[in-house]
């Protein structure tokens, strides 16, 4: 019973208790969403920026290994790279191309250098030395001299290639080839192969995604080629170039696989987690991968209508201050055998100016045979219609001909050739100063009888005093001979003049003759001049200094080219100089499973390539 005056306490009703927890939900979702909803997109914004660093720091290393390369290696059979797929029913793997997704390459031989100021020097105690190391460790040996920690590599100059092979690829995370031996497979990594962070909703280590791999071998590395003896060189090429080499499943002495060393060897760049860089392609739907298509790439640089560049443009040590190039040289060098193609293009203009005939003389196989030959073909602009080709010179011959030792036979450059030239694809040039046929068996071009020089010389003499000159006409120019060029001039400089020498009294036997200026006066004892355009060679003209007739010949060496002022040097190429990087980091948010891309292309330069 209550007392007067006391108040009497009851309880929440149940309709009020649920109409507050009512209100709570909805208040606590209302605050709460928008934390959920900045949770996820900071993670989104985080696998963003995740996939944009691993995508520039993978660049980088990428561009700054291979512009430190000496040599891109190209295997004679090299074919696409392969990666294991597992197919819909989680049982078959087949094994798809994977197109250029592997570079192979060697960086300049490394040497560890003693930064200790007091470091001993003396000539068996150098502050350099060959130190074997991986590229990448975090600490060396200190130095083995003065004990200092103060040690970096550098590269070795005069620089070298190193012994080591730098390989570039895409491979899966886990490339255990037999899952079901249990031996080496770990427990917790998916089936054999590519099975895309999609499929799994990219549960960490869930997924058996590609990823990008670098990694250093020797061939003599015993652990990888299985080189208990000495392996032979086609056996190590068949490795090097087999397209599955990421999943061999031999071994060496020690019995652990090759694909195990690879992987342990192998260091992934960039981030690794939730990122995938191979797409599948499921053509006809069966829920089958058929194709697989690489998000990182390595291409060598395509150069279509690069204008070559002449060597030099003027030459005045040789008279001629507008001289035409005999070298052309192309922006890259380093070209991939049988991917060119070179023209020479020669124009006569109208009244207008305007072209009104072109010249084209372009490379091309004759008649689908192994000589490369140089075909002219002529365009009207009247007509605008092209001549049907026809071959000026054979390259293929030329070359072979030059190796007889160290001749041209005569007949290899016939008369009426326009247009010779030959390609050094190392350096990327047209050289247009050949080597001309050499008509005797002493190597020389022309053989010239001073009594026949001295006798002409007093024929016209006797007519004429004023004009009479001593000289001759060289082999190359002499009309009516097996190897009359009459498109070609000599090469100004190239020139080389020995005979027997003219000092009167002179004991000596051959001489090497000097070039005076065409425009300086007479000759004078080993002296002489030469008309490059008319391809004459002059001796003194004076009466009383004959040339020696009893002391032999005098022998001129030379090379002509068929090039003109004007002509324009093309070509299309594919260089090793310079590779295309396209590198497209596809990272996959946690949360949403939804990729990042980050595209990224660079053309690298390898600056030693031709070193």
């Amino acid at each position: 019973m209550m007392k007067k005056g006391q108040r009497y306490n009851r309880g929440f009703t149940l309709i009020e208790l649920l109409v507050v927890l009512a209100i709570s939900m909805v208040l606590m979702g209302l605050v709460l969403y928008p934390v959920t909803q900045s949770f996820k997109m900071t993670r989104s914004a985080q696998a963003m920026v995740e996939s944009q660093d691993a995508a520039r720091f993978a660049m980088e290393q990428i561009s700054r290994d291979l512009g430190e390369a000496m040599d891109i290696v190209e295997y004679e059979n090299a074919q696409p790279l392969q990666i294991p797929v597992l197919q819909s029913d989680g049982i078959t793997v087949e094994f798809l191309d994977v197109p250029n997704a592997k570079i192979d390459f060697v960086l300049p031989k490394m040497i560890a250098h003693c930064n200790n100021p007091d470091h001993p020097v003396d000539a068996t105690d150098p502050t350099k030395y060959p130190r074997d190391f991986e590229r990448g460790d975090e600490a060396l040996p200190s130095c083995p001299v003065c004990d200092s920690t103060d040690v970096e590599i550098r590269p070795g100059l005069p620089l070298q290639p190193d012994t080591k092979v730098v390989r570039y690829f895409l491979g899966l995370m886990y490339n255990n080839p037999d899952p079901h031996d249990g031996k080496y497979a770990d427990p917790d990594a998916p089936d054999f192969g590519w099975l895309s962070p999609w499929a799994k909703n990219v549960e960490a280590g869930a997924g058996n995604q590609v990823v990008l791999y670098r990694i250093e071998f020797d061939s003599s590395d015993e652990t990888i080629f299985g080189t208990d003896k000495d392996i032979a060189v086609a056996k190590l090429k068949e490795i090097l170039e087999d397209p599955r080499f990421f999943y061999s499943d031999e071994s060496d002495s020690s019995a652990e696989p090759f694909w195990h060393v690879w992987a342990r060897k192998a260091r992934v760049v960039g981030v690794g987690k939730y990122e995938d860089l191979v797409e599948g392609v499921d053509s006809d739907g069966d829920g089958n991968w058929n194709s697989l298509t690489p998000c990182v790439t390595f291409n060598y640089k395509k150069m279509d209508n690069d204008d070559f560049s002449g060597t030099y443009s003027s030459d005045q040590s040789y008279e001629y201050p507008d001289a035409v190039p005999a070298i052309y040289q192309a922006e890259y060098g380093y070209w991939m055998p049988d991917d060119y193609d070179i023209s020479v293009y020669r124009y006569t203009y109208d009244s207008n100016n305007s072209p009104s005939v072109i010249n084209e003389y372009a490379m091309d196989l004759d008649d689908g045979s192994t000589h490369v030959v140089i075909n002219k073909r002529v365009y009207t602009a009247s007509t605008e219609t092209w001549s049907s080709p026809v071959t000026t010179f054979d390259i293929t011959q030329y070359n072979t001909d030059l190796t007889n030792n160290g001749k041209v036979l005569p007949g290899t450059i016939g008369s009426g050739c326009e247009m010779a030239f030959t390609i050094d694809t190392t350096r990327g040039r047209v050289n247009f100063a050949i080597t001309p046929p050499t008509p005797d068996d002493y190597g020389s071009i022309s053989d010239l009888d001073p009594a026949a020089i001295n006798y002409d010389y007093t024929e016209a003499y006797r007519q004429d005093r004023g004009t009479a000159r001593r000289g001759a006409l060289l082999s190359t120019f002499k009309s009516g001979s097996d190897n009359y060029l009459e498109y070609a001039t000599i090469v100004p400089g190239s020139e080389r003049v020995t005979g027997p020498d003219m000092t009167p009294n002179s004991s000596s036997s051959y001489v090497t003759y000097q070039r005076v200026p065409f425009a300086l006066g007479e000759p004078g004892y080993n002296q002489y001049k030469v008309d490059y355009d008319n391809g004459r060679i002059y001796f003194s003209s004076v009466y009383e200094q004959a040339l020696p007739e009893d002391r032999g010949k005098i022998y001129v060496n030379y090379k002509v080219r068929f090039n003109r002022d004007g002509d324009v040097v093309r070509g299309n190429y594919r260089t090793r100089a310079a590779v295309v990087v396209h590198l497209q980091m596809k990272m996959y948010d946690p949360e949403s499973a939804k990729p990042h891309s980050v595209d990224l292309t660079n053309t690298i330069k390898v600056r030693n390539a031709l070193r």
